[in-house]
């Protein structure tokens, strides 16, 4: 071995031996203590609520006052195009002849709602060429309407259905002067919302509302149910029933959650939810165990990422240049071997040299990744040093690896 590596071999012994403090108990045999809890967290943080979502609203218009970048050929120029121009109200008092002109350009033009927006919000507008146009720059987009996809009922009898206009749009684009396109600008608080998007998160059938997990995991659901029960004192108006179950994990991912029925009002025959519980269920305070060990891998792009608890036990392996072996120090109260002793710790091993035997003593996968990396260990190295050690069974966690 050079003399560098051997340096580099010293430096991981020794930070090995800042890793492995040990208790005489833990050498005696004794089970090693379970990972500590992640704390509390609120269960707002760790689930939404079912079909309170963002929701998207569309159209297409005509951008004006362009410098010449404006389409070579306009599609709005067509009668087929100007009839679709028209549904949105983005073509009125304009010619097949204006449309022709290579100031205006025909645009795409999309808004994104957030949940429970009202009437009279404003909300940022993109817009994005759908026609020849170099440049939108300095553009201004004309009065149009967005929709989505609900529709209401008109006519004398209600039987006609027509689509329902979320979003007036209009205003100058903004375009990106350091973008390679600029097809693209936004109309910062562009848009006015002219309906709200009804509510859905209500199921009348069950009474009950829906949380979803945002990373599906049956211990989790587990613990927020428990929590959310355990919190009825908090949860039920006063004379209700604190026996009564509140929640229930349908899966790994969704939680169903009963609504006292003095929570709910009624306009006509619609029931509405008071978002005060809504708001109560979200307080809810959730003690986070230490999630399980998972390892993901991107092959292409080099990465590595490290959720829960992963522990290398001990182990050896020789990897290409690198020769690692990790054991526990000596036990507490023993006198310590000198320095040129200790480098029995990390040597070059043959390869093909079986793993000792595993136990309960073991290092922190990252511990170990960062202690390679400052042994200049390249990356798809240290991911082949881990693939090893996962099937030699020294890290009993679920590895999992990036599509691209």
């Amino acid at each position: 071995m050079s003399s560098r590596m051997t340096k580099k071999a010293v430096f991981f012994y020794m930070f090995l031996l800042s890793v492995f403090v040990f208790s005489a108990e833990a050498f005696a045999g004794q089970p090693a203590a379970p990972a500590p809890a992640r704390g509390v967290e609120r269960v707002g943080d760790l689930a939404r609520i079912k079909n309170e979502d963002v929701n998207f609203a569309q159209g297409i218009g005509l951008v004006v006052g362009l410098d010449g970048t404006g389409d070579t050929q306009s599609p709005a120029a067509g009668g087929k195009f100007h009839n679709l121009l028209a549904r949105y109200r983005a073509a009125r008092n304009l010619t097949a002849k204006d449309l022709a002109s290579k100031n205006i350009a025909f645009v795409t033009v999309q808004a994104r709602i957030e949940p429970n927006m009202k009437v009279g919000d404003r909300v940022d507008i993109t817009v994005a060429s759908a026609g020849t146009a170099k440049s939108l720059k300095g553009g201004i987009l004309l009065q149009t309407y967005l929709q989505g996809p609900f529709q209401k009922t008109t006519g004398k009898y209600g039987k006609e259905i027509t689509p329902l206009h979320l979003i007036w749009a209009q205003g100058r684009l903004g375009v990106d002067d350091d973008a390679d396109s600029k097809t693209n600008g936004m109309i910062k608080q562009g848009g006015i919302i002219l309906e709200e998007i009804p509510s859905t998160i209500y199921d009348k059938e069950t009474e009950s509302i829906t949380l979803v997990l945002n990373h599906p995991d049956h211990v989790m659901a587990a613990q927020v149910v428990r929590a959310i029960n355990g919190a009825r004192e908090q949860l039920l108006p006063v004379g209700s029933s604190q026996t009564m179950k509140l929640a229930e994990a349908m899966d790994s991912k969704e939680i169903r959650i009963k609504v006292p029925r003095q929570y709910i009002t009624y306009e006509g025959r619609k029931p509405k939810l008071n978002n005060e519980f809504v708001a109560r269920i979200m307080k809810v305070n959730v003690t986070v165990e230490e999630p399980e060990g998972k390892i993901l891998i991107d092959k292409k792009n080099n990465g590595i990422w490290i959720t829960g608890y992963v522990i290398v036990t001990e182990s050896a392996f020789s990897y290409k240049d690198v020769s690692i072996r990790i054991q526990p120090p000596v036990a507490l109260g023993a006198p310590a071997q000198p320095p040129a002793k200790r480098k029995d710790i990390i040597h070059k091993m043959p390869k093909g040299t079986n793993v000792p035997p595993f136990s309960k003593v073991g290092i922190e996968l990252q511990k170990l990744i960062s202690t390679l990396n400052d042994l200049e260990v390249k990356t798809e190295d240290v991911i082949g040093i881990i693939e090893g050690l996962h099937k030699a069974r020294a890290i009993k966690a679920k590895i999992e690896y990036v599509e691209n």
